[in-house]
């Protein structure tokens, strides 16, 4: 993007208009492949994991054809500044003003279509493990995603269940995580 713009100074700008231009052009050009896989990413409320990813957006009708093309796609929105990727633990995540924008230009058909597989995919993966196997609020992603999920979905009254069966106790008293 740099080599395209070399002319571009941020600082040139108010910052106001610096912040909402430079995400402007990052979003810009983005293919149908590259949108659907920032849209997906938008949908999350914690950091995705590569193979919660390559379920969700790798095979026939979606997003991906294979693994590669989806590396591709994260490391070109990386490139443009649009998704943080965390080497260590092999997950990705936006920015929550990222997010923000990207999941608001949706409209709720697009929300829906979009929300509809990963509670398919949460709800096989929310088998608990051992309370002793719990250390840390990350060991719950896949309860906290599908809380939200159904949330996003209009199914509050299976969200409260979801949250008084499984994340009170083990989030307040099991974790002491009550900030979380």
């Amino acid at each position: 993007w740099r080599k395209d713009h070399p002319q571009f100074n941020p600082a040139r700008l108010p910052l106001k208009n610096a912040k909402t231009h430079v995400l402007s052009l990052a979003l810009r050009g983005l293919g149908e492949a590259q949108r659907s896989v920032l849209h997906t990413l938008a949908a999350f409320r914690m950091p995705a994991t590569w193979d919660t990813l390559v379920a969700l957006l790798v095979g026939k009708h979606r997003a991906c054809d294979d693994d590669r093309a989806l590396d591709r796609i994260l490391t070109e929105v990386e490139d443009r500044g649009l998704l943080g990727w965390d080497r260590a633990a092999n997950r990705y995540d936006l920015h929550p003003i990222v997010r923000n924008v990207v999941w608001t230009t949706l409209n709720a058909n697009s929300k829906c279509e979009l929300l509809i597989p990963l509670r398919d995919y949460f709800t096989t993966k929310m088998r608990l493990p051992a309370y002793k196997a719990i250390d840390r609020v990350e060991d719950l992603t896949a309860v906290i995603e599908l809380f939200y999920i159904l949330i996003g979905l209009g199914r509050r009254d299976e969200a409260c269940d979801l949250f008084m069966d499984e994340l009170d106790f083990l989030t307040l008293h099991f974790l002491s995580a009550n900030r979380e």
